[in-house]
């Protein structure tokens, strides 16, 4: 009753979403479309505090932050999540029973995780695990805006079967590595004169960082997003 309540008297706005489609990827990885009630603005990159309607919680509650998957140019607002099989939060578990049609609530717009505006830039995107959603929201605005720039994307995943989006980004032309946590480590000193995006679990985030700095990379050229456990 406190989420709720809090959620309904501090929200400059809500947005009603109704989902529309769920697809999986992995055993563990899935996407789910909603269509909003009404037009919303935002930048690639940036998330939103999403609500559910649930009876019983666990003790994180009923809300959860969730990167923004989907590009500002396409109709449907989009959210991907990893869901632990043997051990998901209640907020997942209830989140992925939904049938289509159901509704959520979401709100709070924020997020500085975006591209800069200066499109000269060359930038390095280092995406780990689910990490990659804010990188596909990003890649799929520059398609649909005919946008070039120079990135360069190493994307890693404890295995093969847990990256997802590899149509989009080679849609867009941006050069990927895509290595598994196990066996490659990513070589970034051909590119430590870049700016460099970091999204991903806070582990891998603060060893890139020791990484960079390592590599006299200046700490206004690393941008980071961490993705928590849900």
């Amino acid at each position: 009753i406190g989420n709720l309540f809090a959620y309904f008297v501090s929200f400059k706005y809500r947005l009603v979403l109704t989902l529309k489609q769920k697809k999986q990827f992995a055993p563990n990885i899935w996407e789910l479309q909603f269509q909003s009630d009404q037009p919303i603005e935002f930048s690639a990159g940036q998330y939103l505090e999403w609500t559910l309607a649930q009876d019983k919680t666990d003790i994180r509650g009923n809300r959860r932050y969730f990167t923004i998957c989907s590009s500002p140019t396409e109709e449907k607002l989009i959210i991907t999540l990893k869901c632990p099989i043997d051990k998901a939060s209640t907020f997942k578990s209830e989140l992925l029973r939904l049938e289509v049609d159901s509704i959520v609530w979401a709100g709070q717009l924020m997020g500085d995780f975006v591209l800069p505006e200066d499109k000269a830039k060359k930038l390095v995107w280092i995406a780990g695990g689910i990490g990659v959603t804010p990188f596909r929201s990003q890649a799929k605005y520059l398609f649909d805006t005919k946008q070039k720039r120079d990135i360069v994307m190493f994307y890693m995943a404890s295995d093969a079967t847990q990256f997802v989006y590899k149509d989009v980004f080679a849609q867009v032309g941006i050069k990927t590595r895509y290595l598994t946590t196990r066996l490659q480590t990513a070589d970034l000193s051909p590119y430590k004169d870049r700016l460099f995006y970091l999204s991903g679990p806070n582990a891998m985030i603060e060893s890139y960082k020791e990484l960079l700095s390592s590599l006299k990379v200046p700490s206004a050229h690393i941008i980071t997003d961490y993705f928590p456990g849900y």
